[in-house]
């Protein structure tokens, strides 16, 4: 998954958030969901609406998945529709998505079409129409005097990903050379003019099955090279490249904020141009290397699952997830957790009879019982007090935010649960 943010794009707009997600999160889960291998390419830009003061945010998503057929084309927007019925036997769906969709983006001011190659992929594009909020740069759409000049390689077989780093680098006015593969690397880190890169920017997934033999190979002859590894969607274990030392990781989609950061990292170590001036900024640890967690997800909604153990995955926990409240008992005999994300809707076992069995069954374990969180989309007045009266810890409303669950980790994850006398 990349995802391309034109330089440009404002960082603040006044709009239907809700809405404009609930779009771009469809497309995004349907051209992962339909591609069984290649990539997925999100891309974002901006260009002044026809009222004053207003902006028309133009969105794609690029796929290259199994594509549609001319002949059925037509069906796409339809409610109740797909392409043909294999395709909810394989791939589930109740064909309202990409209606939704449609309405939501004409509702938005928008409109919403598509193109695609039947075997190669497909592109889903949309705009809505925004007002602009304050007109603030952020830090990494500015030039800086700490990267200005510097040399930057990337490698990556990937020509969105090199695209994503070759604008951003334009902005900041560095230098940038490009490989599709390691075999390209060896005369670019020891060009005969001497200008080598300063820093690496490199796919962790190129070095092989033995990350550490190949950054050995990619070091061969330039050991000062501190290459920056861009992992999979998972932070790295501890011992391989990436989880100390001199290297630094980022986790996939590459966001342009977290790229700039950590290059600074890396070239704060070397010494800065003439005339540079600043400061550098770290990254900090990921939440789970200061507060290791066992934690398990229970949804019976398969995007919400994915939505929360992708928030969970970026503060470096990899949780387990299950679909029902049965599963959640079955899943607690097995293995001991600190905390359980818990939905309140749920077939088989619902939340509440979940908290209620827990309380009772797991409340002497010698680590206390899992602290319980409830998440639901019930936002009426009282439906706190319920959850907690059902046994609950604490209480977060959909659609949540990635720091509703830091705050959640943090809270009780320092906590060892009450144990019955």
């Amino acid at each position: 998954l990349v995802v391309l943010i034109a330089p440009g794009t404002p960082e603040t707009v006044i709009g239907d958030g809700t809405r404009l997600r609930q779009i771009l999160v469809n497309l995004a889960v349907n051209a992962v969901k339909f591609t069984a291998r290649g990539q997925v390419v999100v891309e974002a830009r901006a260009e002044p609406g026809p009222a004053p003061g207003g902006a028309t945010l133009h969105f794609a998503v690029h796929d290259t998945g199994i594509g549609v057929p001319t002949d059925k084309r037509d069906r796409l927007f339809r409610s109740f529709s797909q392409v043909d019925s294999s395709t909810t036997r394989q791939y589930g769906g109740t064909g309202l998505g990409l209606a939704i969709c449609k309405r939501l983006a004409e509702l938005l001011g928008g409109g919403i079409g598509f193109d695609s190659v039947e075997g190669r992929g497909s592109t889903f594009f949309f705009h809505v129409q925004v007002r602009l909020g304050e007109l603030q740069r952020p830090v990494w759409q500015t030039a800086s005097d700490l990267l200005r000049g510097r040399r930057i390689l990337v490698v990556d077989d990937n020509p969105a990903q090199r695209r994503l780093v070759r604008e951003c680098a334009g902005i900041w006015q560095a230098e940038v050379q490009e490989a599709a593969s390691l075999e390209e690397v060896a005369g670019l880190l020891t060009p005969a003019g001497g200008n080598a890169p300063e820093a690496v920017v490199i796919d962790g997934e190129l070095l092989g099955a033995d990350p550490a033999a190949g950054l050995a190979r990619l070091r061969a002859g330039a050991a000062a090279v501190p290459p920056v590894l861009l992992s999979l969607a998972r932070h790295p274990r501890p011992g391989e490249p990436g989880s100390g030392g001199s290297e630094v990781f980022l986790v996939r989609p590459v966001r342009p904020a977290i790229l700039y950061e950590c290059l600074l990292q890396l070239l704060s170590e070397r010494a800065l141009p003439a005339g540079s001036t600043g400061a550098t900024s770290r990254p900090s640890r990921p939440l789970a290397a200061q507060l290791p967690l066992r934690v398990l997800v229970a949804d019976d909604n398969t995007v919400n699952q994915m939505v929360v153990v992708m928030m969970l995955n970026r503060m470096g926990y990899a949780a387990d997830v299950v679909a029902n409240g049965l599963e959640v008992l079955r899943a607690l005999e097995v293995k001991v957790y600190d905390l359980i994300f818990l939905d309140i809707r749920m077939p088989e076992m619902d939340g509440y009879d979940v908290a209620r069995r827990v309380r009772e069954r797991w409340a002497t374990q010698p680590a206390g019982r899992p602290r319980l969180v409830a998440i639901t989309g019930n936002a009426m007045q009282g439906e706190r007090e319920r959850c907690l009266e059902a046994g609950m810890d604490d209480y977060v409303a959909k659609p949540f935010r990635l720091d509703d669950l830091r705050v959640m980790l943090q809270r009780w994850g320092r906590r060892p649960a009450p144990r019955k006398v």
